[in-house]
């Protein structure tokens, strides 16, 4: 397991850098379950992969369709390592997304997820909403691996002012010249062992490399929210009326358990902020 001062360096780069990478959190058992219950659906949305190839791939949310998924989003090597990492009030936002770039498939475009820059505390240094990227496979520049630009979670980059609103449905339209694919002097690659996790701040400007391989690449990625206590009460009901999520009876040997605790708050009537997908005032200059 990762060592006290290990973890405290991947939560410095999270929050300095807007991500980190932690090896060997999943064994072999999970990772050939997962595998297993990927493919399948793989299989199930074939036509669904094609049509949205300017995507990169399949991208659909389906935590409710294995128990397997269950068992990845309450792994407890996972919450140990969080727990190290001085993460505390963690939640769960509903979700998991499968995504697979098959093979040959184009880059996926410059984006970032933040939903929330009315509000004063998208320009604070802390992770809030965070994305957890479980690598069933190795990642590399030919395969598809992730792009960052280390950083930009606080600090305005220069495609901040080219990038449209991410996953959009005009999105998938823009011709691979358009700056959303570009190749930018700042960015760096994150490859991956199988088995690894990547942490990655919201606002952090992230794109993939394209799959130059005959072979697909999988992964799935789920949303959580660090120190969910300590967000201001207009996002603590944003969160609730969109992603307040229950887990189904179908899991089975309770495993859904600990995700049942991990969901956001119900609803309590206080006024919502409005979801804003674009960095205005509180996206420092560099």
């Amino acid at each position: 397991m990762i060592t006290y001062k290990e973890a405290q360096e991947k939560r410095n780069q999270l929050t300095d850098e807007g991500y980190c990478i932690i090896d060997g959190i999943l064994n072999e058992s999970i990772l050939s379950d997962l595998k297993l219950a990927t493919a399948r659906i793989i299989e199930e949305e074939d036509e669904y992969t094609k049509s949205f190839k300017n995507f990169g791939g399949l991208i659909i949310d389906c935590p409710f369709r294995d128990p397997n998924f269950a068992r990845l989003l309450a792994w407890q090597p996972t919450f140990e390592l969080l727990h190290i990492m001085g993460v505390d009030d963690l939640r769960w936002m509903g979700n998991l997304f499968l995504i697979n770039k098959p093979p040959f498939s184009p880059r996926l475009y410059w984006h970032q997820d933040w939903l929330w820059w009315d509000e004063p505390v998208s320009s604070e240094r802390k992770p809030m909403q965070v994305f957890l990227n479980y690598y069933l496979e190795e990642t590399t520049t030919e395969n598809g691996c992730l792009r960052v630009i280390p950083g930009s979670h606080l600090r305005r980059n220069a495609l901040h002012d080219k990038l449209p609103i991410a996953h959009d449905v005009h999105t998938k339209a823009f011709p691979p010249d358009h700056p959303i694919f570009e190749d930018v002097s700042d960015a760096v690659n994150v490859p991956t062992k199988k088995g690894s996790i990547v942490m990655g701040d919201a606002r952090l400007l992230h794109s993939t490399n394209a799959n130059n391989t005959p072979h697909q690449r999988t992964l799935l990625l789920g949303w959580f929210l660090f120190d969910y206590d300590k967000y201001p009460s207009s996002i603590k009901e944003a969160y609730a009326k969109s992603y307040n999520s229950k887990t189904p009876n179908w899991w089975k040997d309770n495993i859904g358990d600990t995700l049942k605790t991990l969901v956001v708050d119900e609803a309590t009537g206080y006024p919502a902020t409005e979801v804003n997908r674009t960095p205005g005032i509180y996206l420092k200059d560099p």
